[in-house]
């Protein structure tokens, strides 16, 4: 029998106070083989993502040196900059929580020259 772990995907915005629903999440393993393509819901969150992992009972015998399962997070999300999480541990029988934090894309409309002083006739300047 397989040991399994979950993983859930928390998506905020880059202060942590809003959700941001229906985010792009894909989550690879070790390996870099694709275990979960999904979106995030109304709340910001995946559903539980199941993943292989050692058996727990392996982080009490010495000299293992992971006893975890480790996985990449890419989360993309039209507005935001994406954001990549290298190594997520996730623990046989344990819901890990990867929180991601996403930076808004600013759409900064830039302000047309403005001549910043005028000569008038007798060379003083005016706004």
């Amino acid at each position: 029998m397989e040991n399994i772990g979950y993983l859930l995907v928390s998506t905020r915005t880059a202060d942590g106070l809003l959700l941001v629903p229906f985010a792009d999440v894909r989550v690879y393993d070790s390996e870099g083989d694709l275990i979960f393509e999904g979106m995030t819901n109304r709340d910001g969150y995946t559903s539980e993502i199941a993943v292989a992992t050692p058996a727990a009972a392996e982080s009490l015998s010495p000299g293992v040196e992971k006893p975890y399962a480790e996985v990449s997070v890419f989360v993309e999300k039209d507005g935001f900059y994406g954001a990549q999480y290298i190594g997520v541990p996730v623990f046989e029988n344990v819901v890990s929580v990867q929180q991601t934090n996403l930076q808004a894309i600013l759409n900064i409309v830039p302000i047309p020259p403005y001549f910043d002083s005028v000569v008038n006739e007798s060379g003083a300047n005016r706004l």
